[in-house]
């Protein structure tokens, strides 16, 4: 008699729901336990952070409790993860429980840490969770004129293309508001450019934005109301926009997971951690060379399900994961670009399309019905 086999499933964001959904559809209940820790009551669709900052969404809309999206036959347990050992293929949690696996996926993103930029608490603002995009809201509601600048900060784990999006709806908002005239628009460009990146800023310059190539930010001056860079450069603002800095989840540290850049160290096909065969790590958390986005992270918990659902059920499956990642941007005037790219390919966004746009605009809708719960 075949033994049944146990996945937990660590952390309750876009990847690890989306993966344990699409495990549980794929194997049979007597065959595979699923179980999915998580600490996080509501679910927050990130991706619809800079559209809530400008208005153009209800951010009621965004948001679902988290019980309701993991599909039945998933034992949704919600507590926090505090120590993995792989080793002994258990993990721990805060309330002094513990689990073991046969297998473990780590879907754990990263955490804001704001303090990594001297200056940033109380001074900028971002729209990467639902308080600090209301939050944005009131700001730009606000603005009568002066310098908006909007970047990403280096080493941040946000979906950086968001922010283009977000300088894209800003510009568009500023000169139906007929404010054009009084603002002055910069965006800060980080030294990880890309063909993709290079033609989205094009686009921006050509709206008029001041595009700031390489400038590594060190600080912000709140006396002086401007963003400063490690060579001496400053850039005045009257409303700072910067995704903030990320760390990794402690749990990720404090068992040892994480190397010296911050991120769990994998095999970029097969997702798992290269000591240890049966745990992997999807999404923000791991060190595949791809753009730390929602698309990137459903196309690896799709990969990762059917190679476990194979894996636990004793069969073949010789398929790696092939880097693919997809990004949609809202560039204004009923407008969208799409970034693919994977292994293969490098990130070149798609000429500017109605359909796009209204595939942008949609997708809440798909992602809560659909993507998120596995269905595709």
């Amino acid at each position: 008699m075949a033994v049944r086999k146990r996945l937990i499933v660590v952390g309750d964001g876009a990847s690890g729901i989306s993966l344990a959904n699409r495990v549980r559809m794929l194997t049979n209940n007597n065959d595979v336990e699923i179980v999915l820790i998580g600490s996080n009551p509501t679910h927050f669709l990130k991706e619809d952070g800079p559209q809530i900052a400008v208005g153009l969404k209800n951010y009621k809309n965004s948001v679902k409790n988290t019980d309701f999206l993991v599909n039945f036959g998933i034992a949704y347990i919600q507590d926090e993860v505090v120590r993995v050992d792989p080793a002994n293929k258990t993990v721990s949690a805060k309330s002094g429980k513990s689990y073991d696996y046969d297998f473990l996926v780590l879907a754990l993103g990263g955490n804001i840490f704001a303090e990594g930029i001297p200056g940033y608490v109380g001074e900028a603002r971002h729209f990467h969770d639902l308080q600090h995009a209301q939050e944005l809201k009131e700001y730009v509601e606000q603005f009568k004129g002066g310098n908006i600048v909007i970047g990403n900060s280096p080493g941040s784990r946000m979906n950086p293309y968001l922010t283009y999006e977000f300088a894209f709806l800003i510009s568009e908002l500023i000169n139906n508001k007929k404010l054009a005239s009084a603002t002055k628009l910069h965006l800060i460009s980080g030294k990880d450019s890309d063909s993709a990146t290079d033609a989205i800023e094009a686009k921006l310059k050509a709206l008029g934005f001041e595009v700031h190539k390489d400038f590594d930010i060190s600080g912000i001056s709140s006396k002086n109301r401007e963003i400063q860079s490690s060579d001496g450069k400053a850039i005045k603002y009257d409303l700072l926009v910067l995704s903030p800095p990320s760390s990794p989840e402690e749990v990720l540290v404090t068992s040892g997971l994480v190397g010296e850049n911050g991120f769990v160290s994998v095999d970029k096909f097969k997702l798992n951690l290269k000591n240890y065969k049966e745990v992997y790590a999807i999404g923000e958390c791991n060190d595949a060379p791809v753009p730390k986005c929602l698309g990137s992270s459903l196309h690896q918990a799709e990969y990762l399900a059917k190679m476990l659902a194979h894996k636990m059920s004793g069969a073949y499956y010789d398929s790696n994961y092939d880097g693919s990642s997809i990004s949609s941007i809202l560039i204004g005037d009923s407008r969208s670009v799409t970034v693919y790219s994977n292994y293969n390919k490098l990130p070149a966004p798609t000429e500017g399309s109605f359909t796009d746009h209204m595939l942008n605009i949609t997708s809440t809708e798909t992602y809560f019905s659909a993507a998120v719960r596995g269905v595709f």
